[in-house]
């Protein structure tokens, strides 16, 4: 073999190399950008209590790095669906689960609705008396179906496996 052929194929292998590591590159940035824009959907509770009772309340947060699109929003109690991506129902569905308790505030979202990083929703807050059961609360589980920006993967957000609606607290008040 000749200089000239050496040379050829040290330079078509340095380009080979310099192609590989460029398209490798291009693919981790890429992940990186996904990554960087996921959404994470979570929930918290709060229990405000004084002289004449509890308000409990529920919010949904957007901990993740980049805005939920909410693509479905379901209700489920005692394991039925009783309102699919339909607020009205929702909300209906809420104020006559229990005569004992006074909700304060309903929350819902539609489909294409979104949840920017750090936003928090309150989805409902009520209001009861000490002692007074609240059981209804073991029984509700909220998912939502949610997307990323990149709308490529669909997320599941799961208030039983969240353990949010556990209503131990709520009871015990």
């Amino acid at each position: 073999m000749d200089w000239e052929t050496s040379i050829s194929l040290a330079s078509a292998v340095v380009a080979l190399c310099a192609l590989g590591v460029t398209v490798w590159q291009g693919n981790q940035n890429y992940r990186h950008n996904k990554m960087s824009v996921r959404p994470k959907l979570t929930a918290s509770e709060d229990y405000q209590d004084d002289d004449k009772g509890r308000t409990v309340s529920f919010e949904l947060i957007n901990a993740g790095f980049g805005p939920a699109i909410i693509k479905d929003f379901v209700l489920i109690y005692d394991g039925k669906e009783v309102a699919n991506n339909n607020r009205k129902a929702y909300e209906d569905f809420l104020q006559q689960l229990s005569k004992d308790v006074v909700f304060q505030s309903l929350y819902s979202f539609i489909p294409d609705s979104s949840l920017l990083a750090g936003e928090r929703y309150e989805l409902f807050s009520f209001r009861h008396k000490h002692g007074q059961d609240v059981s209804f609360i073991d029984k509700l589980n909220l998912r939502i179906n949610y997307q990323s920006i990149y709308e490529d993967e669909i997320f599941v957000y799961d208030s039983k496996k969240d353990r949010l609606f556990q209503g131990r607290e709520v009871r015990n008040a």
